[in-house]
């Protein structure tokens, strides 16, 4: 406590309570000079509350009760305390699966339980020190005085900056663990570190070591959440030369990291668990469509396109495959492709400008399109009146005509679904099976479709997923 008072520059003095009797007298004898009495009490203290209330009138002291401070509460600005009760829920629950289900405690996980806070405030106090509660004040300070005590968990998230689909990943995780903070007891704390992938690994495994080791007042990290082969690897090395075994939750995309995803699968199909003990981690797959997804949900509705260019920002692995599958189909359909290089924005507005000039619809994949872009790229196309098929659902309120690929916002949820099973209920990573997820859709916006000149007929509109606007 002393040090928390010093960081803000407040002058503390600790005054040990008598339990037996009124502690009114060595109050008293301290009282010079101090603003406000902050009680921290475990147990009932006995007190003389008239005198205690003409004391704190007599100095114009401010009173804080934490815990059940008897007759303290008149005179306190606000008393926050803990309510206990739910914990003969949890125990019940628990005692309930012994006996009914014959399961021995010891094979049961330990519950982690953190109680609800109360904070209730004395208007008639506050008013005597000249404070107004204002609706405003009362929810940030109730906020952020219950959130700063609930248990907090640190969760550093390692990202690539070039890959579009793991930041919404990242939004869908968010968005669960928002809703978490204000219903549940558990405060999950995410901070990110972005990293070029296109970097050597040392290097990456080195802006990964100084990320995770590198101090946070809310403490040290109970888990990391890894996004793609290049970050997992990252993490699970600097893990090994640290000697520490901090969980693990990876995803990865078969597109992506074709090699890692078929090993994941090789593994699990074998039960290979030796590798997965020695590894830490958790992983959540995501399976590959057929590269042709895109050019042949374009051909539904704009069958006469016969030009198409082809962005993406990496050159070579992996990459190829689908440029041959695009390739193999343009020839036997007599079909052109342009393929446009963009790692700059520059680049992207030359490629944009470029398919202007040709006519040319677009088509770009989410795995291979620099995330700070994407929206950038709907956003010009449309303006152009350039038709565009974009991977990712999330670029349908951009401006893109067609949007395909996974939801990427619930796979977000199931990361938060995993990393809670191993903080909340103390899991091992080597208890989860590797998710593998693939549920595909496509979203057509109307608005962009009308002003790109495509027309879609009843039955398109009933078999895509339509978004007015």
């Amino acid at each position: 406590y002393k040090d928390f008072f010093n960081a803000h520059g407040i002058e503390v003095n600790l005054l040990p309570l008598p339990a037996q009797k009124s502690p009114i007298a060595a109050i008293k004898n301290n009282i010079a000079g101090v603003d406000t009495v902050l009680f921290l009490t475990r147990a009932k203290f006995k007190m003389d509350g008239k005198a205690f209330d003409a004391l704190c009138k007599e100095h114009q002291i401010a009173v804080v009760g934490g815990g059940d401070a008897g007759d303290v509460k008149s005179r306190a600005i606000f008393d926050f305390k803990v309510d206990v009760s739910g914990i003969g829920h949890h125990a019940g629950l628990l005692s309930r699966r012994i006996v009914e289900e014959q399961i021995a405690p010891s094979s049961l996980p330990t519950k982690r339980v953190m109680c609800p806070r109360k904070l209730v405030f004395n208007e008639d106090v506050l008013s005597e020190h000249g404070i107004e509660l204002t609706d405003d004040f009362v929810a940030s300070l109730e906020q952020d005085l219950l959130v700063r005590h609930k248990e907090i968990f640190l969760l550093p998230v390692l990202s690539p900056i070039e890959v579009n689909m793991f930041s919404d990943v990242v939004t869908g995780m968010c968005d669960h663990i928002t809703k978490h903070i204000k219903e549940g007891d558990n405060y999950y704390f995410p901070y990110f570190c972005e990293i070029s992938q296109q970097r050597p690994f040392d290097a990456i495994c080195a802006d990964v070591r100084s990320f995770l080791l590198s101090k946070n007042k809310q403490g040290s990290p109970q888990l990391i959440i890894a996004l793609g082969s290049a970050m997992t690897h990252a993490a699970q090395e600097v893990m090994r030369l640290e000697k520490r075994k901090l969980p693990i939750i990876s995803v990865i995309s078969e597109r992506l990291d074709p090699k890692t995803f078929a090993q994941i699968q090789r593994r699990h199909k074998n039960q290979e668990r030796v590798s997965l003990v020695r590894e830490q981690t958790a992983y959540i797959c995501i399976e590959a469509s057929s590269p042709l997804l895109p050019l042949q949900s374009l051909l539904e509705v704009a069958p006469q396109v016969r030009r198409i260019t082809v962005l993406h920002y990496e050159v070579g692995t992996p990459f190829d495959p689908i440029k041959k599958a695009l390739c193999a189909y343009g020839e036997q359909e007599g079909m052109e492709f342009f393929w446009e290089y963009a790692t700059s924005p520059e680049e992207l507005l030359s490629s944009v400008q470029q398919a202007a000039k040709e006519g040319c619809p677009v088509i770009f994949y989410e795995e291979f399109m620099h995330m700070r872009y994407a929206h950038q790229l709907c956003q010009r196309l449309s303006s152009l009146g350039v038709p565009l098929v974009a991977g990712g659902l999330e670029c349908a309120p951009y401006g893109a005509a067609l949007s395909l690929g996974v939801d990427n916002k619930a796979i977000g949820g199931e990361v938060f679904a995993y990393f809670r099973r191993v903080l909340d209920d103390n899991q091992s990573p080597l208890d989860l099976p590797p998710l593998f997820l693939k549920n595909y859709d496509v979203v057509i916006n109307e608005k962009a479709c009308q002003e790109q000149s495509i027309v879609l007929s009843d039955a398109q509109r009933l078999l895509y997923k339509c978004k007015k606007n």
